[in-house]
């Protein structure tokens, strides 16, 4: 398999690359003691934890700022 000085090297990449078994997708992921590996759960789990440490805000009670004020740009 390894190849002779000056020969093509490709056959020996394309097997070191089948042979390569590292990932780079979410791992596992644990919650309330169950592990979890299924795309769709690790997705809510992950979703979950995000949205969680925002804070939802009424936008309906918004005061009255007035007009914009366009705003130039330096040249």
């Amino acid at each position: 398999m390894i190849s002779e000085p000056g020969g093509n090297n490709k056959m020996l990449f394309s097997y070191v690359k089948s042979m390569k078994s590292d990932s780079s997708g979410v791992a596992p992921l644990k919650k309330d003691g169950s592990t979890y590996s299924d795309a769709s759960a690790k997705a809510k789990i992950l979703n979950d934890q995000f949205s969680s440490v925002f804070t939802k805000e009424n936008c309906e009670n918004l005061p009255d700022l007035g007009q914009d004020i366009p705003v130039e740009a330096p040249h």
